[in-house]
């Protein structure tokens, strides 16, 4: 049988196909994507595991399971906010609101513009029960407009595409994305519902309990209600 090089928690070594299809050493789908990181560091460090001619190589490659993303737990929680005097603070006054974080050379064009201050929720959204959801915006203003510094401070405040599905903006007349500018105020549960589908579309299924939503407008969460 063909003999392959293969890499586990315990070193690199030889095993048939035999033995890997046997699970002497692991499953199947552990063989195949411990042979990936072969192959890459096969490529990279092949001189230092052959050693010179006639030599056995020096050294002993150690190396933890291959963890697929796929094996990582997938939220199962959604959280959206809205963005200005929500996620945000108002401009020039984070000394007198603690918690709050001002982002140096970034404008929020909100309410007469100013320099960006994240909210006491804006710089801590990972440390609230929102840390293990997917995160989003359903937001009347446009977040100081298309590639602006303040989006992109605000999907670093979400935790990145990890947690917000993806780096994509879209507008409430046509969601595609969890990032939505221009949800019209006392109609924003409309807006999340079109959210909620859309993340369904695209495989994870987020039960209606387990949406949900941040604003401080008083006229938006009452529709929720129930």
């Amino acid at each position: 049988p063909r003999a392959m090089r293969y890499l586990d928690a315990e070193g690199l070594f030889d095993a048939s196909e035999e033995e890997l299809d046997g699970g002497r050493r692991a499953p199947r789908r552990r063989a195949v994507e411990a042979a990936l990181v072969a192959v890459v560091c096969g490529i990279l460090l092949c001189p230092l595991l052959r050693g010179a001619p006639g030599q056995a190589g020096l050294l002993r490659l150690k190396a933890a399971p291959v963890q697929l993303f796929s094996e990582i737990p997938q939220p199962t929680c959604l959280c959206l906010f809205d963005v200005d005097r929500t996620l945000t603070s108002k401009q020039g006054a984070s000394d007198q609101c603690p918690g709050t974080v001002e982002i140096a050379g970034v404008e929020d064009t909100a309410f007469g513009g100013g320099t960006l201050v994240l909210s006491d929720l804006g710089a801590n959204v990972g440390k609230t029960f929102c840390g293990a959801c997917y995160r989003g915006v359903v937001t009347v203003g446009p977040v100081s407009g298309e590639y602006s510094k303040q989006r992109e401070e605000l999907l670093k405040a979400l935790g990145g595409p990890r947690w917000t599905f993806s780096e994509r903006w879209s507008y409430a007349a046509k969601v595609s994305s969890l990032l939505v500018t221009g949800a019209r105020d006392e109609h924003k549960h409309e807006t999340v519902r079109e959210v909620v589908e859309w993340l369904r579309r695209q495989g994870p299924h987020i039960r209606d309990s387990e949406v949900y939503f941040f604003d401080d407008n008083s006229l938006n969460p009452p529709p929720f209600a129930g």
